[in-house]
C-alpha cells in the first residue's frame, strides 16, 4: 500500500477510534483517551482500544448504577424471612443456635445430593431431638434444642421432595412439643419469635400455633397484639400478601381469646 493511502488509513482509524472512546468514556477522560491512542500508533490501536473498552465496561457494569446494591442483595422478603427463622434467638434464655451443629452433621450431606431420602431425614431429626433430649436437665434448653429442630425442617423443605409427608409429620409433632414448652414459660421474645415463625411459615405444617394463640393469657395476649401492630404494617408496606395474611389470622387469633378473659373473670 502506497505511504499516503497508508497515512490516510491510519488517521481515519485514529478518528474512529477517538469517535468510540467519547462514547464509552466519561468526557473527563476523553483527552486523556486521544492522547494515549496518538501515542501507541496505529499498529496498537485495536489493542489499546480494547482494553480501553473492558475499562469502560468495568467502570459501567460494576461501578456504575447497574451494579448491585445492598438492597438488590437483600431485598426485604429475604430479610424478614431470616429474621422471622433464627433472628429473635439471641434473645431466648438459651440461643437456639448453639444446637444447629447437632443437625447440620447428617443435613448438610442429604442436602447436598440430590434425591436425598426425606423420609430418612425426618426420622433421624426426630431421633436426634428426642436423644438430645433425654439428656438435657434444663427446660430453656430443650426449648432451645425444639426451636432449633423447627427452622432446620423449614429450611431442608426448600430442598426436598415431602410428598410422603413425612417432614411435614416431623415438624408437626416437634411443634407440638414446642407449643408444651412455650405454655410453661413465653417470654416476650419467645412470642414475638413465634408470631413471625406462624407467618413466615410457607408450606401449611403449623397446627399447633394457632390453637396456642387463642387460649393466651391476657398479659401475653396484650404483648402479642403489640408485636402484630409491628409486624403487619411492615408487611403490607413490602406488599408481602401471603405473610400479611397470616399475620391477620394470627392477629384474630389473639383477639378471640379476649371472651376467655371474661369468662375467667365472671369465675373469679
Amino acid at each position: 500500500m502506497p505511504r499516503a493511502a497508508s497515512t490516510i488509513t491510519s488517521n481515519s482509524f485514529v478518528a474512529k477510534t477517538s469517535a468510540l472512546l467519547r462514547r464509552l468514556l466519561p468526557p473527563e477522560h476523553h483527552q486523556e483517551a486521544i492522547d494515549f491512542v496518538g501515542v501507541v500508533g496505529s499498529r496498537s490501536l485495536l489493542h489499546a482500544a480494547a482494553l480501553l473498552k473492558k475499562k469502560a465496561f468495568k467502570r459501567v457494569w460494576l461501578d456504575g448504577p447497574y451494579a448491585k446494591t445492598h438492597a438488590m442483595l437483600n431485598p426485604p422478603r429475604r430479610v424478614l424471612e431470616q429474621r422471622a427463622l433464627r433472628g429473635h434467638w439471641p434473645r431466648f434464655p438459651i440461643d437456639p443456635s448453639m444446637y444447629e451443629p447437632v443437625f447440620a452433621r447428617f443435613t448438610r450431606d442429604a442436602l447436598r445430593s440430590h434425591g436425598a431420602d426425606t423420609t430418612y431425614l425426618a426420622r433421624t431429626i426426630e431421633l436426634e431431638v428426642e436423644s438430645t433430649r433425654r439428656r438435657l436437665r434444663c427446660p430453656a434448653r430443650v426449648l432451645a434444642l425444639h426451636r432449633c429442630a423447627l427452622t432446620v425442617i423449614l429450611e431442608a423443605m426448600n430442598h426436598l421432595d415431602d410428598s410422603g409427608a413425612d417432614m411435614a409429620r416431623a415438624y408437626s409433632e416437634i411443634e407440638r412439643r414446642y407449643i408444651e414448652l412455650l405454655e410453661t414459660e413465653c417470654t416476650d421474645a419467645m412470642l414475638r419469635d413465634l408470631l413471625e415463625l406462624f407467618v413466615w411459615e410457607d408450606f401449611g405444617l403449623s397446627e399447633a400455633i394457632e390453637p396456642f394463640l387463642r387460649t393466651l393469657r391476657e398479659d401475653r395476649a396484650d404483648v402479642a397484639v403489640r408485636e402484630l401492630a409491628r409486624i403487619i404494617p411492615e408487611l403490607r408496606a413490602h406488599e408481602l400478601d401471603d405473610q400479611l395474611a397470616r399475620a391477620r389470622r394470627a392477629r384474630t387469633a389473639v383477639l378471640a381469646s379476649r371472651p376467655a378473659f371474661d369468662e375467667r373473670l365472671d369465675e373469679a
